[in-house]
């Protein structure tokens, strides 16, 4: 039996509440919404892939019960949008937006990095 392929739609959404003079006690606060929508599009996938799948790389802790990291990412036919956040966590979109309330990552990254 084959497993017809189909598409999985991965959403981060956060808001990020900011006092941007938080020493000065300012009462003008920045709350900044913004989403990534990534689109993941899987193969065909028959019987003994799923339970191979399934018996080595217990997907039942993962969102849409499967980790782009690991193995499943053979039945990975596409992915539209950003791959970090299908493995969890946007970072190049949040510091982007980071960078639009002229706030930069970057200086709180230690140099030994």
């Amino acid at each position: 039996m084959v497993k017809r392929a189909g598409s999985l739609a991965v959403v981060w959404g956060s808001l990020l509440p900011y006092n941007k003079n938080t020493r000065l006690r300012a009462k003008k606060n920045i709350h900044h919404l913004f989403t990534e929508i990534t689109t993941v599009t899987f193969r065909n996938l028959d019987e003994k892939d799923i339970s191979h799948y399934i018996e080595s790389c217990p997907p039942f802790d993962k969102a849409g019960a499967y980790g782009i990291q690991d193995w499943s990412a053979v039945f990975v036919k596409e992915i539209r949008g950003c791959y970090d956040n299908v493995v969890g966590f946007p970072i190049s979109r949040f510091y982007q937006e980071l960078k639009k309330l002229k706030i930069n990552l970057l200086d709180t990254i230690s140099e030994s990095c």
